[in-house]
């Protein structure tokens, strides 16, 4: 959406959106240092504010900051204008940044933040009612969540687009996609010579783990008469035996690199699970399973794997995400692992 169009649909909703306030004046701001001027009535009190709004096509945290900080410089020498931001929708990451920033928003959705002379409005809540076609959610999904992979498990590594797509087993120009919406969401930071650094990994960490789901990676569930552990070593064996790739997840992993529960399930990724289950002499089944392979929806869940007691584990960012999304005791081992060995 145009931002002369937000401002046209703004001022025309205005009444609809927040009926708490009520709009007395409109007009262009001077020296064009932004692209609009209300005066509002607020509630209660009937004072009337002046307010300097910025309007943005796209509300995300990285032009947020940007226009909150234009808004300051350009509004420093008169206390009486408060600063805010105007965009189709602001997520609960941009409420903090504007909250960070101390200047207020409005959204077209119906949402706000306003603070200044002992007046208080917070709307929150309604739903984005206009969702950009280019979904952020495609950067946890397939091979751009090999980025991710790469700067959760490098978080003070300074990358070049050309390394980190050469690590990530991408292209250039995917990274550079990946990357600019990493960026509009805060999440990392340009460097000297055009490199680029993780800023905020606990958030992207937390992003991701919303977004993903273990599920979707092919299961083939099993049962074997042997004890778990004696299960785990076959595939081990069988898998370097035979050259398959091959990494234990779930409680598999976290027993190796930080027991907390007690479990009595192998879980492990396995390039080629028919063949290896076949070989084993693993029973299929569709309830009471004690072995799950997994077939990888993309080869980034490798990344990073380690080797303990000379058994395959994967990364430990990968076994956070598959910890949380598992249900009974995965999340609390999730969580345990995070303090334990990710700790951001």
């Amino acid at each position: 959406m145009l931002e002369k169009n937000i401002a046209q649909r703004f001022l025309k909703d205005f009444r609809l959106l927040y009926p708490m306030l009520s709009i007395r004046k409109e007009e262009q701001v001077r020296n064009r240092i932004a692209d609009l001027m209300l005066e509002i009535e607020t509630p209660g009190k009937k004072n009337l504010k002046r307010i300097v709004c910025e309007i943005k096509a796209e509300g995300f945290p990285k032009y947020l900051r940007l226009a909150g900080k234009q808004l300051k410089t350009a509004l420093e020498n008169d206390k009486s204008l408060y600063p805010a931001v105007v965009a189709p929708y602001i997520s609960e990451e941009g409420r903090k940044i504007c909250r960070e920033e101390n200047i207020g928003f409005f959204d077209l959705s119906g949402n706000c933040l306003l603070e200044f002379n002992g007046t208080y409005i917070e709307v929150k809540g309604n739903p984005n009612r206009f969702p950009t076609e280019r979904k952020i959610k495609t950067i946890f999904k397939g091979k751009s969540s090999r980025i991710l992979r790469v700067l959760l498990l490098n978080p003070d590594r300074q990358w070049t687009l050309r390394d980190l797509a050469k690590e990530a087993s991408l292209s250039v120009g995917q990274v550079f996609k990946v990357i600019t919406r990493l960026e509009e969401l805060d999440l990392v930071e340009r460097r000297d010579q055009g490199g680029v650094r993780l800023a905020k990994p606990d958030e992207l960490l937390n992003s991701w783990r919303n977004e993903y789901s273990y599920r979707e990676n092919e299961s083939f569930n099993y049962y074997s008469l042997n004890s778990v552990l004696q299960i785990e070593q076959a595939i081990a064996d069988e898998c370097r035996r035979r050259k398959i790739r091959y990494a234990f997840t779930l409680f598999s992993g976290s027993s190796r690199i930080s027991p907390f529960v007690r479990y009595n399930q192998a879980m492990a990724y396995v390039d080629d699970p028919v063949e290896v289950a076949e070989k084993l002499g693993l029973k299929k089944v569709e309830s009471g399973s004690n072995v799950t392979l997994l077939k990888p929806y993309d080869e980034g869940v490798y990344y990073g794997s380690q080797s303990k007691d000379q058994i395959q584990i994967v990364s430990n960012i990968q076994l956070y995400l598959d910890l949380y999304d598992y249900k009974g005791r995965g999340e609390e081992q999730a969580e345990f692992l995070r303090s334990q060995v990710i700790r951001f």
